[in-house]
């Protein structure tokens, strides 16, 4: 993890210039030796997130940091556009909505809209939840190759009931929780696309068992679809 923070230093240097930076530059706005930028920059052309120039040897940002940049970009219009949308979204319901991302510590909460019903939470932004006790987790579990590498990593015997979950979320559409999480509280997510087809995020609506609908055709999950929809993050 420090190598990963020590090479950011110098993508970092690269994104804030103007242009082509020299090496002995580069490796001044990064904090470090020359010697030591060179042995990172190396690896960093190697996987595309770096270019060197063949006339003047500087180094710019590569083809894949440009992917990325873009993907990041795609993925931020789909949750802004969904963020606006979330105060309505949880007027239409009458219950508790959240947006959810993917991060470092798994899927956290990017914002929540609460409602007036009593519905205890120990959230807010900032919260992750686990991935397969909770409805937020499920979905991205289902949809999000990094959320599933992370779930195998962690329970490395238990393949086949990821595998299992995985499907049933799929088939459904929507990922469910019944108090399989906080007791008194069941939720149901819906995942959020980005405009490469790609899982960008995540919305959820919780409320109480027994009342909120959690069926994959009923009210609460066509209204979650009609949400995504008009945020230009439904399926594609």
């Amino acid at each position: 993890m420090q190598s990963v923070e020590v090479g950011a230093a110098l993508l970092r240097a690269l994104a804030d210039a103007d242009g082509p930076v020299p090496l002995g530059a580069l490796a001044r706005a990064a904090g470090m030796s020359s010697a030591k930028a060179h042995r990172y920059l190396v690896s960093f052309v190697q996987a595309g997130l770096v270019v060197q120039s063949e006339r003047s040897a500087a180094y710019d940002l590569g083809p894949l940091a440009v992917h990325l940049g873009l993907a990041a970009i795609e993925r931020f219009d789909v949750i802004r556009a969904a963020g606006e949308r979330l105060g309505a979204l949880r007027d239409e319901l009458d219950r508790t909505v959240s947006l959810a991302l993917w991060t470092d510590a798994g899927p956290a909460v990017a914002r929540i809209e609460l409602s007036r019903r009593p519905v205890t939470l120990a959230v807010r932004v900032g919260t992750t939840y686990p991935l397969r006790t909770t409805a937020t987790g499920r979905i991205f579990l289902a949809y999000s190759r990094a959320a599933e590498a992370v779930a195998l990593a962690e329970t490395p015997g238990e393949a086949g009931a990821i595998a299992a979950l995985q499907e049933e979320v799929r088939a459904n559409g929507v990922a469910t929780a019944v108090e399989s999480f906080l007791v008194g509280v069941c939720a149901m997510a819906l995942p959020l696309f980005g405009h490469d087809g790609t899982m960008a995020g995540a919305v959820t609506v919780v409320g109480w068992p027994g009342e909120l609908d959690l069926a994959p055709g009923g009210t609460t999950a066509s209204t979650l679809r009609r949400f995504a929809a008009a945020a230009g993050a439904g399926p594609r």
